[in-house]
């Protein structure tokens, strides 16, 4: 049975709160003297707190910490460990709070359900991760999950696509996978499985995106970009 892979981030789930929000609610819960980290210098030291301790299973938590940490300390705030660990964990329990599914991701992963293998290939840790499946329950609909945390690599390594594929006892001949970040596409087409590009901000297509490279500006234009795929029987590049 061939496969729909998923990113999980800004295309199955998304969080209601901007991320400045969300550090202005916990630095009111704990401490208000506490300087703002910046949302980007956060954003990177995650990333590389997360590529640092692969191949190694890398949980939410020292990740979480370690960020915040390097975050505190480019905007040139001491803080202490106590300090940054109550930051870190009380701002994972505001995200995951206001978490929710993006719009049409439920009626299309139960609409896909029974018919093709519905995968969930992510970065980030794994435990997180599954937590936001859980709390969104979109679990249900899925039928195996690959994430980076867990697996030691990350995409566009085509390893964790393979990892996913293999779980489901699937193939990946007709399967496509759907994300909104250069690392699916590329992941995805070393894979052997045909991008979907989801851009719900309406930008124009990217000047690395390949021809033939669908874009869809919602999950419901997702829903029939798969459904015109099928009936054709070819990827989108041909």
């Amino acid at each position: 049975m061939s496969v729909v892979s998923f990113d999980l981030d800004e295309t199955l789930v998304t969080c209601s709160e901007p991320r400045e929000r969300s550090f202005e609610h916990v630095r009111s819960e704990l401490d208000a003297s506490v300087p703002l980290p910046a949302v980007e210098a956060y954003r990177t030291a995650f990333r590389e707190a997360l590529e640092g301790r692969l191949p190694d299973r890398a949980a939410d938590g020292p990740v979480r910490r370690a960020a915040f940490e390097s975050a505190f300390e480019a905007v040139g705030a001491s803080v202490t460990d106590s300090t940054v660990e109550a930051f870190a964990d009380a701002y994972r329990r505001r995200r995951l709070d206001r978490l929710a599914p993006m719009d049409g991701a439920p009626g299309l992963l139960g609409d896909l359900s029974g018919k093709r293998r519905v995968l969930v290939v992510t970065n980030g840790p794994a435990d997180l991760q599954r937590e936001k499946l859980r709390r969104t329950t979109l679990a249900r609909s899925v039928d195996a999950m690959a994430v980076a945390g867990r697996c030691g690599v990350q995409k566009p390594d085509p390893e964790l696509f393979r990892v996913a594929i293999e779980r489901a006892g699937a193939t990946t001949s007709g399967s496509v996978h759907v994300g909104d970040s250069r690392s699916d596409v590329e992941g995805a087409r070393a894979a052997g499985l045909d991008p979907i590009l989801l851009d719900t901000e309406g930008r124009a297509p990217p000047e690395w995106l390949p021809d033939g490279v669908p874009v869809c500006r919602s999950l419901a234009s997702v829903r029939r970009t798969i459904r015109d795929h099928a009936r054709g029987g070819h990827s989108f590049s041909e």
